[in-house]
């Protein structure tokens, strides 16, 4: 795995100068409260994402620019985080006054704490698609079919336009934004209803028009027509034989009595005009009806669709969510069970401690939950890192967690106001951040029990 050896940056910083951290596997932010233990975690978020997690009060991820540019000094000026890995390469988040955020030379690093967060702060739906992406194994075409297949719709034709058909297997991935996709898929469908439904109400007065009204006013104008300028011509000439020829044109047209009731060219146009109009807006009305006649059919494939897909996840996902359990019950102290309840309109994770089971977990008992469930996800090779942030560790707890998470393929970053006891580990990395106080601010009286250094050339436990 590619890990994080340094990270560099001047967010937070009072004065806008950078700083640097080094940092190993297993990382121990040690300080006070505002000492700059989260700048760290978040310089190395933003350098890897271009995005932070619970920045401002926000209970998700923070990206753009008009929030992030309150991390820089109150004078303004270039904003930057940038971490180097192992293997010499960068990855560096900036921001320049008045510009949006760029971020070069990214490498692909999970940030699974920060994700599970946000999944499990959502609906169960939101839940299986981010499980669906990690745990689930490629699928054939023929068995998803056979997962949904409902004898009261035919899904197959909705499904192609979610998941076309390539004679491939279907990943996790796809899976897992496929409800989603189906959604979006009604959604429009819904829309188009919505807007013919609108249409329709200004065609409230198109009435049908018969073909053959149409066609008799057609007849009529140009019989008007002929008449009119057969009548112009005879008025025009003075030879005999002209207007014998003109006389009997006439005739030809009708016997003298309908050539008398004949209108005009103008009204016979005008008719036809009105006639046509109708014509077309009864046609437009035709159209518009079957627009929503066709969008409620898709609106309702399309949502039983989205459900059947819904349901499939959730059935997939029972046997792999019962061995990702068994993968974070490693990372978890001895005496916590880590189970997950997964059903159709519910998803919660719990910590069992003997019969009892405990959803409601104080704040160390769920950063080390979720610490344990990012361990479960790291797959081998990949580059994640899982940053913890609790207020309220005690030490026993906060040892146990680091121990447990030795053992995980994770780069961890672990923020923390007390020091562990015993002997410093040679496998931990100390960093210990101190406040820094403006030059207007006044020091607040520090109440907080000494720290004592360990004694180097001692094997003892003490605390340090």
């Amino acid at each position: 795995m590619n890990r994080i050896i340094k990270v560099t940056s001047n967010i937070k910083s009072v004065d806008g100068s950078a700083w640097t951290h080094e940092l190993k596997n297993l990382n121990l932010l040690v300080g006070p409260n505002e000492s700059g233990k989260s700048a760290i975690a978040e310089a190395v978020q933003l350098a890897v994402s271009g995005s932070a997690y619970g920045l401002f009060f926000r209970n998700s991820q923070v990206k753009t620019g008009t929030q992030l540019v309150d991390l820089g000094p109150e004078g303004g000026g270039e904003i930057f985080a940038e971490v180097e890995f192992e293997d010499g390469s960068t990855s560096r988040w900036e921001m320049l006054p008045g510009k949006r955020p760029k971020q070069t030379g990214q490498v692909a690093v999970a940030l699974p704490v920060s994700e599970l967060r946000d999944v499990l702060s959502g609906s169960p739906q939101k839940a299986r698609k981010f499980f669906s992406k990690h745990l689930l194994s490629p699928i054939s075409r023929l068995e998803l079919e056979g997962i949904i297949h409902d004898p009261a719709h035919d899904l197959l034709i909705p499904l192609e336009n979610i998941i076309p058909d390539y004679g491939q297997k279907i990943s996790g991935e796809e899976l897992s934004a496929a409800p989603a996709s189906a959604g979006a898929w009604k959604r429009k469908a819904q829309a188009e209803a919505k807007a013919a439904s609108s249409l329709l109400t200004t065609f409230t007065n198109a009435e049908k028009v018969e073909r053959s009204e149409i066609y008799d006013t057609w007849e009529a104008l140009f019989k008007a027509l002929r008449f009119e300028w057969a009548r112009k011509q005879f008025k025009a000439t003075e030879e005999p034989t002209e207007k014998s020829f003109l006389k009997n044109l006439a005739l030809s047209l009708g016997t003298k009595d309908e050539l008398k009731e004949l209108e005009g060219s103008a009204q016979y146009s005008e008719q036809l005009e009105t006639l046509l109009a109708q014509d077309a807006l009864y046609g437009a009305a035709g159209r518009a009806r079957a627009t929503v006649s066709q969008a409620q059919k898709s609106i309702e494939e399309y949502g039983e669709l989205e459900k059947a897909l819904d349901k499939a996840l959730l059935l997939l996902l029972s046997d792999p969510m019962k061995e990702y359990a068994k993968r974070v019950n490693k990372f978890l102290p001895r005496g916590d069970k880590f189970q997950i309840i997964h059903e159709d309109k519910t998803f919660k994770v719990c910590l069992k401690r003997g019969n009892q089971k405990h959803i409601a977990l104080s704040g160390s008992a769920e950063t080390r939950t979720l610490a344990a469930m990012g361990a479960g996800l790291a797959k081998e090779g990949e580059a994640s890192i899982l940053i913890l942030d609790d207020r309220m560790w005690d030490t026993a707890n906060l040892v146990k967690t680091m121990e447990k998470l030795e053992g995980s393929s994770c780069q961890v970053i672990l923020m923390t106001t007390v020091s562990p006891r015993g002997r410093k580990r040679s496998a931990w990395n100390y960093i210990e951040v101190s406040r820094k106080v403006c030059e207007d601010e006044v020091e607040e009286e520090d109440n907080s029990p000494p720290v004592t250094k360990p004694n180097e050339e001692s094997e003892d436990a003490i605390p340090w």
